[in-house]
Formats: structure tokens, C-alpha cells, sequence
């Protein structure tokens, strides 16, 4: 059996036939139902799995049919192995592999980090050379009015040299 997200997959059989499953990273909690079968003595047939990946080591149930459930599965590329063994304690030659895809959501893409970054960036040097254009703009308006400044003072000075000059041709 097969389930995504708690809810029976509607081919919950479909581990059986594929090689490869892909999911979405919103249907990231796996759970699966598997079993080692042994006609002659079914109570004593061992089973282990081991999800490549994200288990370190191969896990054997008490029972020779496990439910499996991983959840929350980051996304990356999984691979389920399962070996089954007789009572007799031979084990099948050849595991079942199932390569498991979880795709990332577009947020945890390289394409959109990269675009966040960039952006980012580009925020940061806007901000920077508005600063920095203020500054210079708040500085060359202090300019302007220090010579208009000047520029009264020049044309009092001015004035009062006119005045003077007029006056002393008077006396």
C-alpha cells in the first residue's frame, strides 16, 4: 500500500509496478505499507528497508509486514530499498528499488533565490544611492543659498561702497 499525506494514494498498489515516484514537496509525508511473503511459513519471513537518503542504516520490523511512514521529506531524490527473507533466513538476491523524486516548491528553487538575492542587491544599491543623492543634493542646496548669501552681502557692500563714494564726491 502507498499513501501521501495520510490519504490512501488512488493507485495505492502503484509501488508495484513503477521504478520512479515524484511528488510535490506539499505531499512530502510518504507512508507505505510493505511485506515479505513466505507461503510455507508466513510468521517467520524477515523483511528490512532502508530510504537512502534519509535513513543511515537498514531497519528491520518486528513483524514481516511494516508500515512505513516518513514525514515531511525535504525535497532531493530518495531511494526506497526492500529485501524480503524466507523463514529459512535466505535473503532475495535483488532488493525492490524505487527512486522517489520530492520536488522543491518554487520558493526553495535556485532560479527564485537567485532572484531574491538580486533583488536584494539591487534594493540595497537603490537605497545607498538615494542616500547618498539626498546628501549631495541637501549640500548643493546649502551652496546655493551660501551664494546668494554672498551675493547680498556683495551687493550691500556694494551699495554702501556706491553710497560712500557718492557722499565723498558730494563733500
Amino acid at each position: 500500500g502507498f499513501r501521501v499525506n495520510d490519504i490512501d494514494h488512488e493507485h495505492s498498489d502503484i509501488l508495484n509496478y513503477v521504478s520512479h515516484f515524484i511528488t510535490k514537496y506539499e505531499d512530502n509525508t510518504l507512508s507505505f505499507e510493505i511485506s515479505s511473503i513466505d507461503w510455507s511459513d508466513p510468521v517467520n519471513a524477515n523483511l528490512q528497508y532502508k530510504l537512502e537518503g534519509y535513513d543511515d542504516h537498514w531497519v528491520m520490523p518486528e513483524r514481516n509486514n511494516a508500515f512505513v511512514r516518513y514525514p515531511k521529506l525535504p525535497p532531493g531524490e530518495y531511494t526506497l530499498f526492500i529485501k524480503g527473507a524466507n523463514a529459512d533466513g535466505i535473503w532475495n538476491e535483488e532488493e525492490k528499488k524505487i527512486l522517489i523524486t520530492v520536488i522543491p516548491p518554487f520558493w526553495m528553487r535556485w532560479w527564485f533565490i537567485t532572484g531574491i538575492i538580486i533583488a536584494i542587491g539591487l534594493s540595497l544599491y537603490l537605497l545607498v544611492r538615494s542616500y547618498y543623492r539626498r546628501k549631495i543634493e541637501k549640500k548643493n542646496q546649502l551652496l546655493r543659498e551660501q551664494a546668494l548669501i554672498i551675493e547680498k552681502q556683495q551687493a550691500v557692500e556694494n551699495e554702501r561702497t556706491r553710497i560712500a563714494s557718492e557722499m565723498h564726491d558730494d563733500l
